[in-house]
């Protein structure tokens, strides 16, 4: 077993995301996984801040972000490996994963830093390819991105994630929000989320964030209303009082097979929220 413990999943489908958690759980690794670039680099930033052995991250490279249509896996990557390069994170080890591996996506996945790219679905085959990148050494990156072209995409990640951020930084209450914030505030609100005492505790300081309970119950119902019924029936009824138990009946599903459907929600509010809540509460300061 290799001495990396610890791996991150970026991966928008529920399906695949399962199907690596479970090969890498079958190699011994404890399995984060978050469906978003932006949820990614939140992890990232906690977890390589601290010494750790180099996690491995397994990324789509072509994960369409709810925050930019333009954020890719590939700016994950180039935004981890550019803080390794200036020692801002320690190591971690990326590998690329996508449906549909053609040499130019191959080559955007290396630019960007991943060591290695394999197809998807992942299949148990892939583990013996897994345990091999991880007996060989991994790479210097001082002088693997001196190649003109590498630069000049790796600089059009970089840019594409200012751009995200500095969209957001455009008003003081700047904050992205994350899908398991969301759900922890829901709970708060609602009975249908069940939250321990540690995760109530959280919510509520995330409301208070936005101004206390009212104001944020307020804003999550505007928002919801925003998205429509189409977008997130699930939340929408969830905010009207109706329990996981029923909404599963009433959609044919099972309480199991509901919770795919409702994280999918659950990243759509947080990108509506993380776009949206800076100008309400900008609005609502200036008052």
């Amino acid at each position: 077993m290799p001495q990396i413990d610890q791996a991150l999943i970026v991966e928008d489908s529920e399906g695949h995301a399962a199907l690596a958690e479970v090969l890498l759980s079958d190699l011994g690794f404890n399995i984060t996984w978050v469906p978003t670039v932006i949820e990614g680099i939140t992890w990232l930033q906690s977890f390589l801040s601290d010494k750790h052995p180099p996690p491995l991250v397994l990324v789509d490279v072509k994960l369409p972000d709810y925050y930019h249509p333009r954020l890719e896996g590939t700016a994950l990557a180039t935004w981890l490996t550019d803080s390794i390069l200036r020692g801002v994170l320690y190591p971690a080890r990326i590998i690329g994963i996508s449906d549909d591996v053609t040499p130019k996506r191959e080559w955007e996945a290396m630019a960007a830093g991943c060591e290695l790219i394999l197809s998807k679905p992942l299949l148990p085959s892939t583990a013996a390819i897994i345990l091999k990148f991880f007996q060989d050494t991994a790479p210097d990156l001082t002088n693997k991105f001196n190649n003109i072209a590498v630069q000049a995409f790796r600089q059009q990640q970089l840019d594409v994630l200012d751009l995200v951020i500095q969209a957001h930084q455009s008003s003081q209450a700047f904050q992205v929000w994350t899908s398991s914030e969301v759900r922890t505030m829901l709970g708060c609100l609602c009975s249908a989320i069940h939250l321990s005492n540690t995760e109530h505790k959280f919510g509520q300081q995330l409301m208070e964030r936005l101004g206390g309970q009212a104001r944020a119950s307020t804003l999550l119902h505007q928002y919801t209303s925003r998205l429509g019924v189409q977008q997130v029936p699930v939340i929408t009824k969830m905010m009207q009082g109706a329990s996981q138990q029923s909404i599963a009946h009433t959609h044919g599903l099972t309480w199991k097979t509901l919770q795919p459907v409702l994280e999918k929600e659950l990243v759509v509010l947080a990108a509506s929220l993380s776009q949206g809540f800076g100008k309400e509460l900008g609005k609502n300061s200036s008052h």
